[in-house]
């Protein structure tokens, strides 16, 4: 047995277990990647969910405002109407009279 040759033979064991440790470590660090950008996905589509959600919330609320809003604006309206037909009411009584 050759010194040199068990050297080498040393050497080349631990080169494969270097390189198999930076083929490890690569394909963790790539998984991490890959987790993380999954991650970041997810977080992104639950936060376009959210918006929408809140934008749905909003235009149900507008909807609301809106036909309240119409609703007090026929209310108003119709008050108008009386009040308007009751003058004309006096306005005939009182012409009725003169």
């Amino acid at each position: 047995m050759d010194r040199p040759g068990l050297s080498r033979l040393d050497d080349a064991v631990f080169g494969n277990t270097r390189r198999f440790r930076e083929l490890v470590l690569e394909e963790h660090a790539h998984g991490y990647r890959e987790e993380k950008r999954s991650e970041k996905k997810r977080r992104e589509e639950k936060r376009r969910e959210e918006k929408r959600r809140e934008e749905k919330r909003r235009e149900e609320k507008r909807r609301e405002e809106k036909k309240i809003g119409i609703s007090e604006l026929q209310q108003q309206q119709q008050q108008q109407q009386q009040i308007d037909a009751h003058d004309l009411t006096l306005e005939t009584h009182d012409r009725s009279i003169l």
